[in-house]
């Protein structure tokens, strides 16, 4: 096997910039702003069982859930300036 892939660049390919890859594709369906550090089900549909996280840019997280079929985005606020809540950003595919 040849070639010069470098290990960085790999994790790369599969970490998702919701700007890039979600936004132009995907319609916004609903925005919260909660304490997401304490919410384990979907933002969407509030499905405990059926989601999961993928790998995101720093300061998101995004999460499947693959009952509703939802991309969840959530803003990450920064705890030290005082916001005690995340902004979430639910995601469909476009009608």
């Amino acid at each position: 096997m040849s070639g010069n892939l470098k290990i960085r660049d790999f994790i790369d390919k599969f970490t998702i910039n919701p700007k890039e890859d979600i936004e132009p594709y995907f319609e916004r369906t609903k925005e919260l702003d909660i304490d997401a550090s304490k919410h384990d089900n979907c933002f969407n549909c509030n499905d405990k069982h059926n989601n999961m996280y993928l790998k995101s840019v720093s300061w998101t997280s995004v999460q499947y859930c693959w009952k509703c079929g939802s991309l969840n985005v959530i803003h990450h606020q920064d705890r030290m300036g005082g916001c005690y809540t995340d902004v979430i950003i639910c995601y469909g595919e476009k009608n």
